[in-house]
């Protein structure tokens, strides 16, 4: 499964963390409200894409399943 996951802070991090202990399951990508932000975790943890923003990531056709690890009142 190819993931994306959706807000770079403290839990999209200790998800990208636990996603490396699942076998079979991929990082393809990362958005964040700003893409310094998002190149910054992807480089971090090993994502393949950052994106410019949530949209792009939710659009792109390789993404199998999206982690939604904003804070609440933004889900």
């Amino acid at each position: 499964m190819r993931w994306g996951i959706v807000g770079t802070g403290e839990m999209g991090g200790l998800f990208a963390k636990a996603l490396q202990l699942v076998d079979g399951a991929e990082l393809h990508g990362v958005a964040s409200r700003g893409r310094a932000c998002a190149d910054t975790f992807a480089a971090g943890c090993g994502a393949r894409h950052a994106y410019r923003c949530y949209e792009e990531l939710l659009q792109d056709p390789a993404v199998d399943i999206v982690n939604v690890a904003t804070r609440n009142e933004y889900h």
